[in-house]
């Protein structure tokens, strides 16, 4: 932030990011075959990572807008406000494409079916 300064405490973000990457960096550089890093390892580390930088992103956010004078109980409301209408808006694709491309499949197969069982009249010249 602009008018802020970085004291001592802040400072030990820097290192704990460093730990970090030298922890992953430890993982690919003297990887056996015992306890080499797997692709569900690795997703999971960036998933980590991803996480915090989101969570990071939301603080520099919330302390550069108009939310920075608000109530702590104020900004929570609205995050969770926020993160319910994405999550509704996840939950009803995931609805459209599971359940309703599931039913149609199911519905189309059992069509096609009597349609092939009456031999195809309909579908004649």
């Amino acid at each position: 932030m602009p008018g802020e300064r970085l004291s001592r405490a802040q400072a030990g973000w820097y290192r704990a990011g460093g730990g970090i990457a030298l922890a992953f960096a430890d993982g690919f550089l003297h990887g056996n075959s015992a306890a080499s890093s797997t692709l569900s390892g690795v997703a999971s580390d960036a998933l980590g990572v991803l996480a915090g930088l989101l969570w990071g992103t939301t603080t520099v956010l919330v302390r550069s807008s108009s939310l920075a004078h608000a109530s702590a109980s104020k900004t929570l409301l609205y995050q969770l406000a926020v993160s319910a209408m994405l999550l509704l808006a996840l939950a009803s694709l995931a609805y459209q494409a599971v359940v309703v491309a599931f039913i149609s499949y199911l519905a189309g197969s059992g069509c096609s079916r009597a349609i092939w069982r009456r031999g195809c009249r309909c579908f004649r010249f």
